[in-house]
């Protein structure tokens, strides 16, 4: 079975130094992203800034930062085929 969850905050750039953000830790995408590694799914996680790191090496990491980021790179994995798709990720609403 193969798995893509995304998770984390999302940012959106104001103008060149400053962000519209969340406080998304991405703890839940991290948690669920685990649970299907042990249950023998291939997962694949696109992540966002995040407060505590994702350690293992079963499961692909995908980085983001910005909300444009994000949906490009969801574009392009969803041309792959995942049997799951989770969004947990605290998608900006500014935008």
């Amino acid at each position: 079975m193969r798995v893509l969850i995304t998770c984390g905050a999302t940012w959106t750039p104001i103008d060149d130094v400053r962000v519209i953000s969340n406080v998304s830790s991405g703890e839940m995408g991290h948690l669920i992203a685990k649970s299907f590694s042990l249950s023998g799914a291939q997962v694949t996680i696109i992540e966002g800034p995040v407060t505590h790191r994702l350690i293992d090496k079963k499961i692909k990491i995908i980085k983001y930062r910005f909300f444009d980021e994000l949906a490009g790179i969801l574009k392009k994995e969803l041309h792959k085929k995942y049997d799951i798709i989770i969004h947990a990720a605290a998608v900006s609403d500014f935008r």
